[in-house]
């Protein structure tokens, strides 16, 4: 008895460059009677949709049947007594019961044709073989998607730049631009060879504010943008790509078709930090840029910073771009602190004012490891690693070369290879802004307003109050030729210098109470008029306000009374506000008997260059009674 074994590997194309394998597909093979049969298999011709009740006809010729794997792949066997088969032509019929990709079971099964051809058989040791690669066409694939109601995506995700190579293990995430709001389409993770694939049906993009109820979409398909996620060595997500809105309006991207395929690149040049350019130091923090040649940019002439001029505070991160190398030569850089200052817009001050280096010697306590920059492999899998500057990467005089950095961070994880950084192309440094971080307390710290300068509503008296502070700042960098002789050229932008920016590291000193109490104790029940006494005193007052609330009613009322409240005040010379008269709070609320609380707040024009600091309060409460 001859035995005879039939495999095919079952695929799908959306677009020319992508095709899918059809796991889990039922298909079976027929001997074909009484119908012209090509020589090869070719889908495109012989598919056609067959009934239910053509598949029972076709029972008596059914050689062999089976199921896909999850690659895809076919195979049954068959032999020649039973079936009475001699090599003649054969028709191939794929079952589904259920939609493979968006994993949504069909209502019924539906047949189709995919091949009606004399296979060519070649004889082995277990039998006579025969393999095919039957795909079918994306005219066919699509057409079949949209009959059911669903869009797919798909795409791969490269570097940018040549040697183009494939990014696996990131997110992409698919969004429709809309008029009323953006929908996310989907997600998914790319594969080893960068590829992706998004399934979703119209209730992905036809959604609104008011959906279910109301539903909107003006055009056919969906208009596409994209964002790339990946996850950096401390497993925090990172944006690689962040399209616009505006680039699913493009013709390329508006209302696309059921079958949608698309490539999208990744630069680690145009990583989170942006494109890389000079080793230069350009910034404090996020939020403000420090003056150049031409501008004072974020700061004023006195040294503060942005339009509700704030004093520095705490750490802060000194933020602009680092290189690794300089023409072939590796790059370091430094920071120098000192105690005099000038006005911004005028020369840089000189040198030799400059006698605190950071993280050495005196400045060794100004230095606070932060994060500098990440390195990215995209092959053999995508991986980023977090780099920090850390005290022990800088030399005897406060120099730090991103490059110890980063050997240390791979010498001390066991994962990594510190050989590996030697393979060109291997390693990408993505810079991230941060250049050094500053403990600003370690450096600026008058002593702050002792307790007993003043009762509340008292003024603190002159010789108590806290100064403006203010300090400067000195960035040099230079490659290093030969490290072993002490042989260095300057880079542009050394000698970077902001002459002066005003910092505060002192709690505000502030007091509130009820005039009554101050006379009668603290314990003592009120009645009739009351009064609330206070005093605040801090060089930069930004808002201060009053309110009052009874213990069973969630919310407070405001009090108001000249200079209270006082909302973004940017006078610079204010920093001082008491009323020892008392503000009478029948005035604001209806008193009944009960308890109530009275709370002070305060907004210090503080930033650390990320974000402002947060808002201080104190209170008192009181028990009235008529």
């Amino acid at each position: 008895m001859e035995r005879y074994i039939y495999s095919a590997r079952l695929r799908a194309r959306i677009c020319e460059e992508c095709m899918v394998v059809l796991p889990n597909v039922e298909f079976a093979v027929y001997r074909m009677e009484g119908e012209q049969c090509l020589e090869r298999p070719d889908v495109r011709k012989s598919f056609r949709q067959l009934s239910e009740e053509e598949t029972k006809r076709m029972q008596p010729r059914l050689l062999c049947s089976g199921k896909s794997d999850g690659n895809g792949e076919a195979e049954c066997t068959f032999g020649t007594e039973k079936e009475r088969y001699d090599g003649e032509c054969i028709e191939i019929v794929i079952t589904f019961r259920d939609l493979a990709g968006p994993e949504r079971e069909l209502k019924e099964a539906e047949h189709y044709r995919i091949a009606v051809y004399t296979p060519r058989w070649e004889e082995t040791e277990k039998g006579y073989c025969h393999f095919s690669e039957l795909v079918i066409p994306a005219s066919l694939w699509c057409a079949f998607l949209k009959k059911h109601g669903v869009w797919v995506i798909c795409g791969e995700v490269v570097t940018c730049e040549k040697p183009v190579v494939p990014v696996s293990g990131v997110t992409v995430r698919a969004y429709d631009v809309d008029w009323i709001q953006d929908d996310f389409i989907g997600s998914a993770v790319t594969d080893p060879y960068g590829r992706f694939l998004i399934y979703y049906d119209l209730s992905r993009f036809n959604r609104t504010p008011f959906s279910p109820f109301i539903n909107v979409e003006w055009t056919g398909g969906p208009d596409l943008y994209f964002k790339i996620e990946g996850v950096d060595s401390d497993g925090n997500p990172v944006l690689l790509l962040d399209e616009d809105p505006s680039r699913g309006r493009r013709p390329d991207r508006e209302n696309v078709s059921h079958c949608f395929c698309t490539r999208l690149c990744i630069s680690a040049q145009e990583g989170p930090g942006g494109m890389i350019a000079e080793s230069a130091w350009t910034g404090i923090g996020t939020d403000f840029t420090i003056p150049d040649a031409s501008s004072l940019n974020d700061f004023d002439a006195q040294g503060y910073a942005g339009g509700l001029k704030y004093a520095f505070t705490g750490v802060i991160r000194l933020t602009g771009q680092s290189l690794r190398y300089a023409g072939g030569y590796p790059v370091e850089y430094r920071f120098l602190l000192g105690h005099s200052t000038a006005d911004n817009g005028t020369p840089f001050l000189g040198e030799s004012n400059f006698t605190t280096v950071v993280g050495v010697g005196a400045g060794a306590d100004l230095f606070v490891r932060t994060k500098i920059g990440q390195m990215w492999r995209f092959s053999p899998s995508f991986k980023i690693v977090n780099i920090f500057a850390e005290i022990g990467d800088l030399d005897g005089d406060g120099w730090l070369d991103v490059n110890r950095s980063i050997e240390r961070t791979f010498t001390a994880n066991p994962s990594l290879d510190p050989a590996d950084l030697s393979i060109p192309g291997l390693w990408t440094w993505v810079d991230l802004d941060g250049m050094m971080a500053v403990n600003t307390i370690k450096f600026v710290n008058h002593p702050d307003i002792p307790s007993s300068a003043a009762q509340p509503g008292d003024p603190v008296p002159a010789g108590d109050r806290i100064p403006i502070q203010k300090m400067s700042i000195r960035f040099e960098t230079r490659k290093v030729i030969d490290k072993a002789t002490d042989t260095y050229a300057p880079l542009p932008g050394s000698g970077m210098t902001l002459n002066a920016m005003v910092v505060n590291n002192n709690p505000a000193f502030m007091k509130v109470a009820m005039k009554e109490h101050l006379a009668l104790g603290a314990c003592s029940p009120l009645s009739g008029d009351v009064h609330v006494v206070y005093t605040v005193c801090h060089p930069h007052l930004d808002d201060v306000t009053l309110s009052v609330r009874k213990n069973s009613e969630p919310t407070p009322t405001g009090l108001s009374a000249f200079p209270i409240p006082l909302v973004d005040n940017t006078d610079t010379t204010l920093d001082h506000i008491n009323n020892n008269a008392g503000i009478r709070i029948n005035d604001f609320v209806t008193m009944t008997k009960c308890t109530y609380i009275v709370k002070l707040n305060l907004h210090r024009r503080l930033h650390t260059g990320d974000g402002p600091v947060s808002d201080s309060h104190v209170a008192t409460s009181f028990y009235w009674e008529p």
